[in-house]
């Protein structure tokens, strides 16, 4: 970290924040995940290692939002997925067949997806969007997502707290 930035992050939040705001410091973590899930766990370890939040309220704050975050986008497959499957472009190159065997494979895979997805960036919107379509049960990704967030969140927090 260049002296510039640890000037720019010392002088943005210079001391410890009243335990009032300890809640809307966790809402924002959370809901930041929504837009980067990375630069916020990188953002939450250095807010950690300068001792601006507690290290278990940070990791719960990302990891609850990028679990929000997965069964949102699963929603989205399934409120909306009926209705993309069939436009033409959707319907030429999603035919039945292919539908079943991406189910059938899910069915199968589902977890190593899952935890896979977190670390092959690209691939979690696709397939959290898809297993919504296909109409994977909604328990299957609430099963797998904590644990492949919260690899995430410590992976990059640790990163960050250890510099």
């Amino acid at each position: 970290m260049t002296l510039i930035t640890k000037h720019w992050i010392a002088t943005l939040l210079p001391c410890q924040p009243p335990p009032e705001f300890q809640m809307q410091i966790f809402l924002a973590v959370a809901l930041s995940t929504f837009v980067s899930e990375d630069l916020t766990c990188v953002g939450t370890g250095l807010l950690i290692q300068r001792g601006q939040i507690g290290v278990t309220t940070g990791i719960l704050a990302c990891t609850l939002g990028i679990f929000v975050g997965d069964v949102g986008l699963w929603a989205i497959g399934r409120l909306f997925g009926t209705a993309a499957l069939s436009w033409p472009w959707t319907a030429r190159r999603l035919q039945n067949h292919t539908l079943r065997e991406m189910r059938a494979w899910l069915d199968r895979h589902a977890a190593g997806a899952i935890v896979g997805s977190r670390f092959l960036p690209g691939t979690r919107f696709a397939l959290y969007v898809i297993s919504g379509v296909l109409r994977v049960p909604l328990a299957v990704a609430v099963v797998h997502a904590p644990y492949a967030s919260s690899s995430t969140v410590a992976a990059s927090g640790e990163i960050v707290v250890a510099s």
